[in-house]
């Protein structure tokens, strides 16, 4: 026999034995698709009759039998369903962490395994996930969720009638009915009431106060530090805010400039009423005019303003800008009194921090700017505070007080008789008369 027909020979065995191979392949397959669907079959009746604890061991059985991949995915969205109805989160949660790095874990597995995550305080997880949803879906009710938990809050009472906001809330002057302390962002006492006049803390860590008719200086351990006792010196009449390494106090029927002795600074810079000083100059009113004044010259940088929205803690600017109404108009504008939009609005809010600025419209409803004047959130809300800390606190028209998100979308389903602005993290909220803190935690980007 010629070489030749002993190759051909062998091919043809070869084919032979690969076709037997293939076959019995085929028959093997069919034969484990046949299992897998009497197994799928008896899971989905149980299923049915609601006996998820019977199904879920039949699932799983059925789906160690590999077939194809699409017969095996639809499987195991029929065990995830068990997983999720019967209450194995953890398990359903495996399954969708895997479909997400695959990129087909669909909108209501986000939800549920963001849930379950959130439910199980595991923040870090839950707000991974979601951002991969996001991400992939794009999806406007997973953004919602996001804008929904990315924070979560405590609360802290307190034995304050009045707790005053200042820039980081880190140290805030409180009141008890009675006399000024000041307690921490946790409301912890630092220093116990017992002055009838208190400013908050400035970035030197010295606020001013009045005890007993006497006017002095404190440092944060209560220590004094500074006494109104020069005797060639008109004596204090009562005190405004801190700022720098100053505080503004009255004196002589006039606003003025003090360092912490008490030595009046700046004595051409004298007001009827003052805001905060902030980013060198200091917003003031003489008669009926407001006007925007440099602290480094004492100099009037812009004069002829009717009104302007002073924040919280007693600012009118924050992050270079303020609202100032001229000409019965209210102006976005920067510390030298330069309109920044050329839009006007009917009335509006300071603002707290980089964020939206709350303004109104004729009928006196609320909603929220950006830099560029343009509307973001609309005129909906009866009353609102600029944000500060990604959030914004509103007032709704069954007049209860709650925090929305920069997507319009409320943060928690609890209300309040009455909020205020975040600073650092913590806010102030009101009920029966009696202040609370609430303090925020915030996830994401």
């Amino acid at each position: 026999m010629g070489k030749k027909k002993i190759i051909v020979i062998f091919a043809l065995v070869f084919v032979l034995l690969i076709g037997w191979v293939l076959a019995l392949k085929a028959v093997t397959r069919m034969d484990e698709i046949k299992k897998q669907d009497k197994l799928i079959a008896q899971a989905d009746n149980f299923m049915s009759r609601e006996l998820y604890v019977r199904a879920i061991p039949v699932y799983e059985e059925a789906a160690k039998i590999k077939t194809t991949d699409t017969r095996d995915f639809d499987l195991e969205t029929r065990l995830m369903k068990a997983y999720y109805l019967h209450g194995d989160y953890a398990k359903y949660a495996k399954l969708v962490e895997a479909r997400a790095e695959n990129n087909t874990a669909s909108v209501e597995d986000y939800k549920n395994t963001f849930n379950f995550y959130v439910s199980s305080f595991s923040m870090s997880k839950a707000f991974a996930l979601i951002h991969k949803g996001i991400d992939q879906t794009g999806d406007e009710e997973l953004m919602n969720l996001y804008e929904q938990y990315r924070y979560t809050y405590k609360t802290r009472s307190t034995k304050f009638a009045y707790i005053a906001p200042t820039a980081d809330n880190t140290i805030m002057p409180a009141f008890d009915g009675e006399k000024w302390g000041y307690i921490s962002r946790d409301g912890g006492v630092i220093v116990q009431p017992q002055f009838d006049e208190a400013t908050a803390f400035s970035a030197d860590g010295i606020a001013a106060v009045a005890k007993d008719g006497k006017y002095f200086a404190i440092n944060v351990a209560g220590d004094k530090y500074g006494l109104d006792d020069n005797p060639n010196n008109t004596r204090i009449q009562g005190l405004a805010y801190s700022f720098a390494s100053y505080f503004q106090a009255k004196k002589d029927g006039k606003y003025g400039i003090f360092n912490y002795d008490y030595n009046q600074i700046l004595t051409n810079l004298q007001f009827d009423e003052v805001t905060r000083s902030s980013h060198g100059v200091i917003v003031a009113k003489n008669g009926n005019e407001w006007g925007i004044y440099s602290l480094t010259e004492g100099t009037l940088i812009k004069g002829g303003i009717e009104d302007v929205a002073i924040n919280s803690y007693g600012s009118v600017f924050r992050d270079n800008r303020g609202m100032i109404k001229i000409g019965g108009r209210w102006h976005l504008v920067n510390t030298m009194g330069e309109d920044l939009t050329g839009e006007t609005f009917d009335d509006a809010k300071a603002p707290e921090s980089e964020g939206y600025i709350a303004v109104a419209d004729k009928a006196g409803r609320w909603g929220f700017i950006n830099d560029k004047g343009e509307l973001v959130i609309e005129y909906k809300y009866t009353d609102a505070y600029s944000f500060s800390d990604y959030v914004a606190a509103v007032k709704t028209y069954s007049d209860d007080w709650i925090y929305i998100s920069r997507k319009d979308v409320p943060i928690s389903e609890e209300v309040f008789e009455n909020a205020t602005p975040f600073h650092g993290g913590v806010g102030q909220i009101y009920e029966n008369g009696m202040a609370r803190l609430i303090i925020f935690n915030y996830y994401g980007q």
